[in-house]
């Protein structure tokens, strides 16, 4: 049986304190060539303590693949997303898909170099070397899926640029640029020209909005950030260019909210090079809510006044959860990442109001709910 939460609960309340998760992402890339300038960029994003670490491609050309791994695994925050397989990896045109494919602990998922997947509040795709026309089809299958549509935000990254003013220069690939304009992708990340370059927000093929605050819910930012190592490109600027940088080594800190997506560029001091802010307006209803969702029959959540956690009884997924609370008028708020590995889970939820909520439990595209009531 379907319901859909804001129908089920017809009580507004109003929260205390909202409670919403975050996370910080690193996007980098072409760490070939010079091992001791990836050192750096490595260390200097490990000082942010990242959740993930996206790589766009060219891993250890010129240098040898062992010490490409062993500079990962010297520093323990990035020893630590590696075995967990959030260090993941796109394939760059100096590595090979076997090579991709054989490195353990895997930096890629399902055993693909195209893959996609969920953390906390944002939808990732991998779409390998570039946006090829198989990849394309792809793209778009995941693209429409629950898991994508429901996410907060939606964070492509690969190899070969869109936009680049760089030496290789952009594909300018209007079937993907469709695909992010209808899918409403907010940011690609890719590399393969050396360089740091940042489009304005683009919607079909044009600037939408030059701001580096943005509120709009159509347009993607399209960043080259290849500048992890490799000998360096120049950049010329093009129509689309919103800022450009060459001759420094950089990466990119993704900081997410269900509400605020910020990008800043940093150099291996830390420095902050520019910053870009994208925030959602705060509804009251929060779009997921809005749409169907199961109800799986026997789960329960019961809620401890004492410890402020909630458990979670007869759970049929395990592994990696997404645990989201949602108040009656359809407003999320408290988001957790938690692991199953039986029938029953744990989530701290902090202060929110008390009254009648609805759980929402998510594994990929599976979704269920279950009522709460927080006394």
């Amino acid at each position: 049986m379907f319901f859909r939460i804001i129908l089920v609960l017809s009580v507004v309340l109003a929260l205390t304190i909202v409670s919403e998760a975050n996370q910080t992402i690193i996007a980098y890339g072409d760490s070939r060539t010079n091992a001791s300038q990836h050192l750096q960029v490595l260390t200097a994003f490990a000082k942010m303590n990242p959740n993930l670490v996206l790589h766009t491609g060219d891993l250890w050309d010129g240098y040898p693949q062992a010490i490409w791994q062993e500079h990962i695994t010297r520093n323990p925050v990035t020893k630590k997303l590696n075995d967990d397989s959030l260090y993941l990896i796109a394939r760059g045109n100096h590595e090979t898909e076997a090579a991709v494919l054989a490195l353990r602990p895997a930096m890629v998922r399902n055993n693909s170099i195209k893959y996609s997947f969920v953390r906390d509040n944002c939808f990732f795709l991998c779409l390998g070397y570039e946006p090829s026309s198989s990849n394309l089809t792809y793209a778009r299958q995941q693209l429409t899926s629950t898991a994508a549509k429901t996410a907060d935000w939606r964070i492509v990254f690969f190899h070969v640029p869109i936009y680049s003013s760089g030496e290789h220069g952009g594909s300018q690939n209007s079937t993907f640029i469709g695909l992010c304009d209808s899918f409403k992708v907010n940011a690609v990340f890719s590399g393969h020209d050396h360089i740091y370059e940042r489009s304005y927000l683009m919607y079909k093929n044009l600037p939408r909005s030059t701001s580096k605050t943005i509120t709009d819910s159509l347009g993607t930012l399209y960043i080259v950030i290849g500048v992890g190592g490799a000998p360096f490109y120049t950049v010329t600027g093009g129509t689309w260019t919103g800022f450009k940088l060459a001759n420094t080594l950089a990466f990119c800190a993704i900081k997410t909210t269900p509400t605020s997506l910020r990008i800043e560029t940093r150099k291996t001091d830390t420095t902050l090079i520019e910053a870009i802010t994208w925030t959602k307006p705060s509804t009251g209803v929060a779009p997921r809510v809005a749409q169907e969702v199961s109800q799986t029959a026997g789960m329960t959540a019961q809620f401890s006044a004492s410890s402020k956690m909630v458990t979670l009884s007869n759970v049929p997924f395990t592994g990696n959860l997404i645990v989201e609370i949602y108040a009656l008028d359809g407003k999320k708020v408290s988001t957790s990442a938690i692991t199953a590995t039986g029938l029953s889970a744990q989530v701290s939820i902090g202060n929110v109001a008390s009254g009648a909520h609805a759980v929402c439990v998510r594994k990929g595209e599976a979704w269920l709910w279950t009522p709460l009531v927080v006394k």
